[in-house]
């Protein structure tokens, strides 16, 4: 598993479209992928689950990545959170 803690910089955090943007970017992968925050996990497939992290700019998440194509997918979306503007 690997594990890896992002920030938002974006002004309106991971909202509606990011988010949509970002749960199809995990679904393309056959491992598990989850964001947490505040001590609670949300599955980043599903674009509901991620807009219930509630991700605001400036706010830390935690991206968890477990399955065969981890690092895959753990590059892709730390640069999909990094290019967010």
């Amino acid at each position: 598993m690997l594990t890896k803690t992002l920030q938002v910089h974006n002004e309106e955090g991971l909202h509606s479209r990011p988010a949509m943007e970002f749960s199809k970017l995990a679904a393309q992968y056959a491992c598990a992928v989850t964001i947490e925050k505040d001590g609670v996990s949300f599955d980043a497939k599903s674009m509901l689950m991620v807009l219930s992290a509630c991700i605001c700019r400036g706010e830390d998440f935690v991206l968890k990545a477990d399955g065969a194509d981890e690092q895959a997918a753990m590059d892709s979306l730390e640069r999909f959170v990094a290019g967010m503007c």
